[in-house]
């Protein structure tokens, strides 16, 4: 999948680490092969639908064995995923609203 234009909108805080920026990359990177791994029609970030994101929450992250820690981080690169293709519309469905009460 060309993952150029998800790319182009990712910004950092002036205070992120090398290794949190090279790592949150990676993970992008890794959950848009997943879908692509599954879904072999999907060529194009604008091919992406709510579908895929359901396939990455409830079936890809679980049979990855992650640990809770790693799967939580799974879980926001998929929130940013998200957020990057301007979907924030997205988060109610896929049930992922951010919890002011949470932080």
């Amino acid at each position: 999948m060309n993952t150029g234009p998800i790319f182009q909108r990712l910004r950092f805080a002036d205070n992120a680490s090398p290794i949190t920026k090279a790592r949150t990359i990676r993970q992008v990177k890794t959950l848009c092969e997943a879908i692509c791994t599954h879904f072999s029609e999907v060529k194009h970030a604008n091919q992406l639908r709510l579908k895929h994101m359901y396939f990455l929450r409830d079936t890809w992250l679980k049979s990855q064995g992650f640990s809770a820690t790693t799967s939580a981080e799974y879980c926001r690169s998929l929130r940013l995923l998200v957020r990057l293709l301007g979907k924030e519309d997205w988060f109610g469905h896929l049930k992922m609203e951010k919890n002011a009460s949470v932080g």
